[in-house]
């Protein structure tokens, strides 16, 4: 963050509605420990710091783990959670890329002299790799080496607790936490995420053999779903579960790799049928194979590629086109 407009809103409403959440605010400052919005970031911790509902304070990303160090050996952390999550360095341009060159085991070094500094909650932002983290891990497993500390720093915060707080007992018991990080809008309001949400019920679903409201908008999320269910006998249930299980293990080849039906079924016929008519039951490209069981499906029948599946499916429409007229449609979704 830039600086801490909306934050006392932003703790107040989570604290309403998630009174056990955690909230860390982190600050992005530069290595003059100033805000691209020109605030000084130890002004701007010390104040979030006392805010309430704020749990940790911390800087994270545009510097790298030296000035990140700096930036909170020159900071007041009394009585603070302090988070620290710096770049693994500085961006540079090679061959056209934004690259960030810091090694694994200095930007561990310099992490380590950010928890003796103070910090209780570390990771890496911008550049941050997995060797990253277990270099940083493997450190931080070991005894810390002993250094002089200043006044400021020679007190590691405690946090009185306000009632049952899950991520900081995991913390204190030393255990692996996972955070989410939220890049924030300009401001703090945000009912222009909220404008494409919409509620979908009934018909507007559009649901169909094999599509639905989905299918025709694949840039669409589903946020929640709302199902309501019948009861019904549990034996009666479970038998009808084992019926279709048994006539789709009977009829589908599920005991060879594929991605499922592979075509559509066309207007007034059956893909499989076609597909068998022409003859093509058993054909290969490659590794890819026309299932014996069901024509309707390419399954892999050993050392099957991408390009051979892409060939075959494209054999198999070509084929049945010529011979009937009809266009297969894939069923699969082809990602390139």
């Amino acid at each position: 963050l830039p600086t801490n407009d909306g934050i006392p809103e932003l703790a107040r409403y989570l604290k309403e509605q998630c009174p056990e959440s955690f909230l860390i605010v982190s600050f992005a400052v530069s290595s003059d420990g100033v805000t691209w919005e020109g605030r000084r970031g130890a002004e701007l911790f010390r104040q979030t710091a006392q805010l309430p509902g704020v749990d940790a304070v911390g800087y994270n990303c545009v510097s790298g783990p030296h000035h990140i160090l700096e930036q909170i050996r020159s900071t007041d952390i009394s009585g603070v959670i302090v988070s620290a999550m710096p770049n693994v360095g500085y961006p540079t341009v090679v061959g056209h890329k934004t690259v960030f060159q810091g090694a694994p085991d200095y930007f561990a070094e310099k992490m380590v002299e950010i928890v003796q500094s103070g910090a209780a909650i570390v990771g890496g932002c911008c550049g941050t790799t997995p060797q990253h983290m277990a270099c940083l891990a493997a450190a931080l497993s070991k005894p810390l080496p002993a250094r002089t500390e200043s006044p400021r720093d020679s007190v590691r915060p405690q946090r009185e607790k306000d009632g049952e707080n899950p991520l900081w007992d995991k913390l204190s018991a030393g255990k692996r936490v996972v955070a989410v990080e939220l890049d924030p809008p300009v401001d703090d309001d945000i009912g222009f995420f909220l404008d494409g949400v919409r509620t979908l019920r009934g018909e507007e679903l559009a649901l169909g053999y094999r599509r639905s409201f989905f299918t025709d908008h694949p840039e669409a999320v589903v946020l929640r779903a709302k199902l309501a269910l019948h009861g019904g006998d549990q034996e009666a249930i479970k038998a009808r579960m084992e019926e279709l299980s048994a006539k789709r293990r009977a009829s589908q080849p599920l005991e060879m790799p594929s991605a499922g039906s592979t075509f559509k079924r066309p207007e007034g016929y059956f893909a499989g049928t076609l597909i068998e008519q022409c003859g093509l039951k058993g054909k290969h490209v490659g590794g890819a194979e026309v299932s014996r069981k069901h024509a309707g499906f390419v399954v892999n029948a050993g050392g099957a590629t991408c390009a051979d599946v892409l060939a075959l499916i494209k054999k198999v429409q070509d084929t049945v086109f010529t011979a009937t007229g009809v266009t297969l449609e894939p069923e699969v979704k082809i990602i390139r």
